[in-house]
């Protein structure tokens, strides 16, 4: 591996604005701004699948994966920390 010369392998697009990223297995949490808390399988680096989403009100800023549980942080309009139960996602 040389990080002077990266490559992309796969692409899988997930929304407008991206905030965060958290690797949980072979799934890709992201919080983005727009759709909330977005799920990627990433098991085939080449193919990354979009798995599905949960929408927060206001923007989603930050997650943090910890045993089955998603905790995600979203505002606007008042902070608020959601509590995502991750088989939820499909």
């Amino acid at each position: 591996t040389d990080p002077t010369n990266l490559v992309m392998v796969g692409l899988c697009e997930i929304g407008n604005e991206a905030t965060v990223l958290c690797l949980y297995g072979d799934v890709l949490y992201v919080t983005d701004r727009l759709n909330g808390l977005v799920a990627v399988d990433i098991t085939d680096p080449v193919n990354p699948t979009y798995m599905g989403s949960f929408v927060t009100a206001g923007s989603a800023e930050d997650v943090d994966i910890q045993g089955n549980y998603a905790y995600v942080v979203s505002q606007p309009g008042g902070s608020y920390v959601y509590i995502v139960r991750l088989c939820s996602l499909p």
